[in-house]
């Protein structure tokens, strides 16, 4: 094996490893958001279930209430995050409606 062999193939673990961590790193951070806000996705999206609107409308808005809430509290929250949170909180809600019924 010359030089540029093992130079390329030092560089293919070391991007593996870092790959790893950054993934790790990422999930850490996506799940201490989602639990700074989950509480508040849930309290918005119970509110919105009363309400007279269509699902895509109590969607814009819990989505609008969920990213203002985030920059107000100094986060920024990717939309696939904030979506998530209203996909989580829907769930909870709906499992809550059931036990009720």
């Amino acid at each position: 094996m010359n030089f540029w062999e093992r130079l390329k193939l030092f560089f293919v673990r070391v991007g593996a490893v870092l790959k790893n961590v950054l993934k790790s790193v990422f999930s850490v951070v996506s799940k201490q958001l989602i639990d700074e806000l989950l509480d508040f996705a849930i309290t918005i999206c119970k509110d919105l279930d009363a309400e007279d609107l269509t699902s895509s409308e109590k969607r814009k808005e819990a989505f609008k209430s969920i990213k203002a809430e985030a920059t107000e509290r100094g986060l920024d929250l990717r939309d696939s995050l904030v979506n998530l949170l209203i996909e989580l909180a829907v769930n909870y809600v709906k499992s809550l409606v059931e036990k009720n019924d």
